[in-house]
Parts: structure tokens; C-alpha cells; sequence
């Protein structure tokens, strides 16, 4: 008697309901269910108050139900690109996300963390996963690597001008970082195809790095092709010096030129005169020019740079490995092994490579040879391969495909570090414990010193820390090269905290 007394007690409730409680009840149409489910409730929501009206009995039992659902709510933590938070709680933005829940029918709500984050709550994992999804496909970011190779240039004011303009006409639903750029994707295709138009357009200084033979060759036979090539397709400044190629121009014509320079020179047949017979030179153009040219300054290269005593220049001790810097000739040194930078078809006709072979004997050329005909294609940039030393002191040579320099457009310095890397495990594969190490690269195949050295030097510190337990104990580098040596020296000291040395 006294139950039904209390069940037919009409009463008023509140609770209190925090905005992505109110979201998820709200989605699931639940206070409307719940008054069609009964006659006698009343619910009406005032900010984040519930306010339930009716019989006692039927407002504890849709109380009941609301705390269960509350109960099972899912919650997650997501990043979001770089600078999202910089237009997320954007009233544009927010009312776009929140018609895009509608839309997909999204039983969710959310909130920002800190920084780029947002914490998301939906109704359960299916709700979840789709909030997510739908937080990913908003926001969209892109990396503006151009803009430092464009400061202080013409260049910069076009694209400050730029940025003013998308900022205008974009001011909600975009953020431009120095470098780069977060929008949502209703617009991030017309800011992208704007910035897409005005990188295509800027000019920019540039070089494509050759060999000396290459060079003497297009110089001596190519140079008019060049021009004309030039010409047709409107690249300005073009000039072959110092074994490059410089030239003016957009990416695009760049590539063209790269694509071009590239071609001529798969023309040219730079394979060394020891190993090839004097018949086939012949029959090739231009090669008695080239050998000549480049055997004369190859000769004179390696008379005056190598074969002196190496001179020890600074000593580093580091985990269980000693680091040393030598300026001097690779060849000479009695290290486990030493490093031979070679092209991608272990042809060793120039430099440190012809004098390796020089002072080693034909039979590192025709083991090499044999290699390459088992492969049936190049190396790859970065890869390794180890071949018996000869005459020389060492027991192996390793033979590391460097990157040929474009700019810092392809990675160079990522496979550089590949490069040393792999040095070292094949090093330790073959149980060795010294190995030398020359500026990879860093020659005709135009990477900077500066960048070189510094990136080699990194490489050997994140081996020795990513492998504890290395049985490395020497590693030296070398180089005839004065500056090389400067460069190695400034970021030994750098890297590795040490004070500075003579």
C-alpha cells in the first residue's frame, strides 16, 4: 500500500550533466524516448541541468537507465597535426565538426587536451572509432620545407604576400606555421593547390654535382646540347664549372635538367683504362679525350695528396670504442678494415677508389667485377659490400654506395647515415673489431663538407649508443683534405662534448 502511494507521488528531479554527457544522451534521443515511453514524465534540459518531472517511480527508472548509459561511455585521447589547436576551438570549426557528426551520425562529443590533442567521449567503441575517424579526416597537415631555402630572397616577400591572402580568405579554417600549414579539409585542397602553384613558380639557385671525366666530357662535347636544351625549356644561368652544372630554375625544370644531364652522361663510357681494352676505348667518342684528361689529373691528384704519413688529430674515447681523426692516406693504414666510397657499379677508376685499387692490386677491380656480374644490377644507394684487400696493410675492403647531392631534396643525408651504418655492421658481422672511415660522399659526388662530416659523426655516435653491446674498438676517419679534416675535427668536438683539440 505504502509503495503504491510513493509510486503514484508526483515529484520534480535535477541532476547535473556535464556538455558531452548531455551530447551522448542527446545523440541517443534518450530523454525523448524516455517520455514517449511514459506519460506521466516530463524532461527538460536547462544548460547542464536535467530537470525530470512525474511519478516518482518512473523518474528513478529513466535516472537508472541515464546512469547506465553514462556508465558505458568510451573515452580516448587522440594527437592531432602540428598547430590543430590553433583553429579547433574556432566557432566555425567546432559547428563544422559538429554538422559533420550529425551527418555521419556520430554518437560522440569532445573536448581539446593539451596542445594539439583532443579527448573524445562517444557512446561506445564503434562511436569511438568513427570520432576518430572523423578527427583525422578534418585536420589536415602538410610540411612547408621551401620556406628556408627561400628567406632572404625576392621569393619570401611573394610568399609572405601569399600567406596574407589564404590568412583572409581562409582565417578560421587555416593556421600557416613557419613551416607548415593545418586546415580543415574543406578548403585544404584550394590552399594546398594555391601553395602547390606558387612553390612550382620560385626560382632557385642550384647545382647538379658530376665527376671530372663527366664534366671534362659534357664540357669538351656536350656544352652546345646543353645550351640549346637551356634555351628551349627557359633555364636561365646555366654554366659548367668547378664539375658542376649550375643553373636557375624551378623544380620542375630542375628535373628536366637532372633527367637531361643524366641521360648524356649514361653516353659516356667512364670505366678505367686498366681494366678495359684499348679497342674498346677507341671505339667509343670522345674517350681518348676523356681518358687522357682524366687519367693526367687523377695522377697528379693522388701523387700530391696521397702517400704521405698519416698525422693523428684528435682521439676520442667513447662507451668501449676509440674514435681518431687522421689526416693522411687511407691506404696506408693497418685498421681491420677500411671504406672505399664507391659508385653503384664498383667501378674504382677515380680518386681514393683508383688509388685503393693503385696500391691493392687489379684483383680488388676484377673481385668487384665479379660481384656485379653475379648482382646483374647496381647497388643502391647506401648498400655495402666487402671485398678481399689486396696488397694493402687491411684485411677487407668494404665498398659503401654514398648519396649523390641534389640539393637535400632526396634524402641525401638519411642514406648517408645508412651508409656508415651498414659500414659498421658488416664490420662486426665479419668479426672484426678497427675499421676507417673517409668523408663518404663528400667528393664528386658534391654532398657539402659541413653536412657530410657532421652526418657521419652522428651515424657512428647512434651506433655505438643503439648497439651496447658492440665489439667496435677503433674507428678512425681520414682524409687528405684539409677543410674535410677542419669539419671532422669541429663536429667530433661537438658531438661528442669533447674539449676542443689541437
Amino acid at each position: 500500500m505504502k509503495k503504491r502511494l510513493l509510486d503514484n507521488l508526483r515529484t520534480e528531479r535535477e541532476d547535473d550533466l556535464n556538455i558531452h554527457e548531455r551530447r551522448i544522451l542527446s545523440g541517443l534521443e534518450f530523454f525523448e524516448q524516455a517520455e514517449r515511453q511514459s506519460e506521466d514524465l516530463k524532461v527538460r534540459i536547462y544548460g547542464n541541468k536535467v530537470i525530470f518531472k512525474g511519478h516518482t517511480s518512473k523518474i528513478a527508472e529513466c535516472q537508472k537507465d541515464m546512469n547506465k548509459i553514462l556508465q558505458s561511455v568510451v573515452r580516448s585521447k587522440l594527437c592531432l597535426p602540428l598547430n590543430t589547436g590553433m583553429i579547433i576551438n574556432k566557432k566555425p570549426v567546432k559547428e563544422y565538426l559538429d554538422e559533420k557528426l550529425r551527418n555521419k551520425k556520430c554518437i560522440g562529443s569532445w573536448e581539446t587536451g593539451d596542445g594539439d590533442s583532443v579527448l573524445l567521449h562517444a557512446s561506445d567503441k564503434t562511436h569511438l572509432s568513427l570520432l576518430e575517424e572523423i578527427m583525422k579526416e578534418t585536420f589536415v597537415a602538410n610540411t612547408l620545407d621551401f620556406v628556408d631555402k627561400i628567406k632572404d630572397t625576392p621569393n619570401h616577400v611573394k610568399w609572405l604576400t601569399l600567406v596574407k591572402s589564404v590568412k583572409e580568405e581562409f582565417l578560421d579554417f587555416c593556421f600557416i606555421g613557419e613551416k607548415s600549414i593545418v586546415a580543415v579539409d574543406a578548403v585544404v585542397n584550394v590552399i594546398k593547390s594555391e601553395i602547390d602553384n606558387f612553390e612550382q613558380s620560385l626560382i632557385y639557385e642550384s647545382y647538379i654535382s658530376m665527376n671530372l671525366a663527366h664534366f671534362l666530357f659534357l664540357k669538351e662535347f656536350k656544352e652546345q646540347e646543353i645550351n640549346d636544351f637551356s634555351e628551349k625549356n627557359k633555364i636561365k644561368n646555366v654554366c659548367l664549372k668547378d664539375n658542376k652544372l649550375h643553373l636557375d630554375g624551378t623544380q620542375e625544370q630542375i628535373r628536366k635538367m637532372e633527367t637531361f644531364i643524366e641521360n648524356l652522361r649514361k653516353d659516356i663510357s667512364s670505366k678505367d683504362a686498366t681494366f678495359r681494352s684499348q679497342e674498346t676505348q677507341k671505339s667509343e667518342e670522345g674517350n681518348n679525350f676523356l681518358w687522357e684528361k682524366q687519367m693526367k689529373s687523377e695522377s697528379k691528384k693522388l701523387n700530391s695528396d696521397l702517400g704521405s704519413e698519416t698525422v693523428e688529430i684528435v682521439n676520442v674515447k667513447y662507451k668501449n670504442c676509440e674514435i681518431v681523426l687522421k689526416e693522411g692516406d687511407i691506404t696506408t693504414l693497418d685498421t681491420d678494415a677500411i671504406v672505399n666510397a664507391a659508385n653503384g657499379r664498383l667501378e674504382h677508376w677515380c680518386g681514393v677508389a683508383a688509388a685503393i685499387v693503385q696500391k691493392g692490386g687489379p684483383e680488388i677491380q676484377i673481385e668487384s667485377n665479379k660481384i656485379m656480374k653475379k648482382r646483374r644490377s647496381e647497388l643502391k644507394t647506401g648498400e655495402v659490400v666487402s671485398t678481399k684487400a689486396g696488397k694493402l696493410k687491411c684485411k677487407t675492403i668494404i665498398h659503401a654506395v654514398g648519396p649523390v647531392w641534389k640539393n637535400g631534396w632526396d634524402q641525401e643525408m638519411d642514406y648517408l647515415s645508412v651508409s656508415v651504418r651498414n659500414c659498421l655492421a658488416v664490420l662486426e658481422e665479419k668479426s672484426y673489431t678497427s675499421i676507417a672511415i673517409p668523408a663518404i660522399s663528400t667528393g664528386i659526388f658534391g654532398i657539402p663538407i659541413e653536412e657530410g662530416t657532421k652526418c657521419i659523426v652522428i651515424a657512428i655516435k647512434n651506433y655505438l649508443d643503439a648497439y651496447s653491446n658492440s665489439k667496435i674498438k677503433h674507428i678512425c676517419l681520414i682524409d687528405v683534405r684539409k677543410e674535410v679534416i677542419r669539419a671532422f675535427k669541429l663536429h667530433l668536438e661537438t658531438v661528442f662534448g669533447i674539449s676542443k683539440s689541437r
